[in-house]
């Protein structure tokens, strides 16, 4: 890791510095609000449950002479009634926004969820899995384009265009080194949604010119909004100043989401024009995008396991290509704070229950994912605090709160 600039010491302590001042990304705070709404409903069925939240605060502050902030904050409210709890950690609000992003209830091993819940939850999360494609998946891009109608190639290209056009164009993006496609894949592998970002020169200006396109059944359901965002990252981590997205003026869903991106809005050659103006690139903007990128490879991959094995009905992660992705993974998190491993590791649950993990299994990963974590946040009083409420491995002996198992036992 000393090689890589991102990674050094000095790098990491900057960019945590750093990450505690920007804003979570709406998808990661709205993934972490859906996940302790599942815990707050949990809670009103079974108030024991409580008392796990309760022993990874115990974990944080063992051994501890000067715990983080966050453990005497959690220590009060989970002495506080069931209902309080219930209520304040599904709040809208900033401090409660803070807490989420440091807490207990996602770090516990337990399985609160039904299927239909994963399920769901599962939708929710991978919803925001968008990738840069690589060129030999261009291929997929094209036959996305082709999928749409007449009139969606209109809104797309402000003109009619036939599949010879579009082979030409894919053809000429995949030739020019500063442009890339953003897409994401839906359960089938096939390319549901995709984002054209170029790099261009106008007026002494950077510009990330975008074209956006999401097939009609994959619509209303945050695809293309999640493109938008990964490309405006994208974007700000190449140098752009400015980032552009033109549409025709009867394209009213590229309106309301030009607007929610926060663009100015105006006419154009090609009906109407969106811009917003591109922060300069920070450690924290390299590592988020770094972490979006993981985490849709992960999901490609899963989706790509489940797939090929949907016939037999196994959902098991493929061991060793699910190890590695998981190291990859431990090491981009853990120079994100809090906030980026409690959802990693929400993320990472979720995807054990889904592809049909045990229960001894789900609580060898998160240990295994603790090992991996622990090395990497130990130069950080806080990281290192809050990863300490993952369950633990000893020697011969699964630790859990304090609840011995032995390994022969789990396994």
């Amino acid at each position: 890791m000393s090689g890589e600039p991102v990674y050094n010491s000095l790098s990491m302590v900057q960019l945590l510095c750093e990450s505690r001042t920007v804003r979570r990304d709406a998808a990661n705070s709205r993934l972490n609000l859906a996940h302790h709404r599942v815990v707050a409903r949990a809670l009103g069925a079974d108030a024991a449950l409580i008392d796990e939240g309760r022993a990874v605060v115990d974990a944080w502050a063992s051994g501890n002479p000067w715990p983080p902030a966050y453990v005497d904050e959690w220590r009060r409210l989970l002495a506080s009634p069931v209902g309080e709890v219930r209520r304040e950690i599904v709040h809208r609000t900033a401090g409660a926004e803070r807490l989420r992003g440091c807490s207990p209830f996602a770090l516990i091993p337990s399985r609160l969820l039904t299927h239909q819940q994963v399920r769901r939850f599962w939708r929710m999360g991978t919803a925001r899995a968008t990738r840069v494609l690589e060129p030999r998946q261009y291929g997929d891009y094209a036959d996305h384009l082709k999928k749409l109608g007449a009139d969606d190639r209109v809104l797309r290209f402000s003109r009619a265009v036939d599949d010879d056009w579009i082979d030409d164009f894919v053809e000429r993006v995949g030739d020019d080194r500063e442009s890339v496609i953003i897409g994401h894949y839906d359960a089938d592998l096939g390319l549901d949604g995709a984002l054209c970002v170029a790099l261009l020169d106008r007026a002494g200006q950077r510009v990330a010119d975008t074209g956006l396109s999401v097939l009609p059944e994959a619509r209303h359901r945050g695809i293309g909004f999640h493109l938008l965002e990964h490309g405006l990252l994208w974007a700000r981590n190449h140098g752009a100043r400015r980032f552009v997205s033109m549409f025709v003026a009867r394209n009213e869903i590229m309106y309301k989401m030009a607007q929610r991106h926060g663009m100015e809005l105006g006419p154009s050659e090609e009906g109407m024009e969106g811009h917003i103006d591109v922060a300069p690139q920070t450690l924290a903007s390299v590592s988020r995008e770094l972490i979006d990128e993981q985490i849709a490879e992960w999901d490609y991959r899963l989706k790509a396991h489940r797939a090929a094995f949907s016939l037999v009905g196994g959902h098991r992660l493929p061991g060793k290509s699910g190890m590695t992705d998981r190291e990859r993974l431990a090491q981009l998190v853990a120079v994100g704070g809090t906030g980026i491993i409690a959802t990693y590791v929400i993320a990472f649950r979720y995807a054990l229950i889904q592809s049909g993990a045990s229960a001894e299994d789900h609580t060898e990963g998160l240990a295994i994912l603790r090992r991996m974590l622990e090395p990497l946040v130990a130069h950080d009083p806080d990281l290192w605090t809050f990863t300490r409420g993952l369950p633990a491995v000893g020697e011969g002996e699964w630790i859990r709160y304090g609840l011995l198992r032995r390994s022969a036992d789990v396994r």
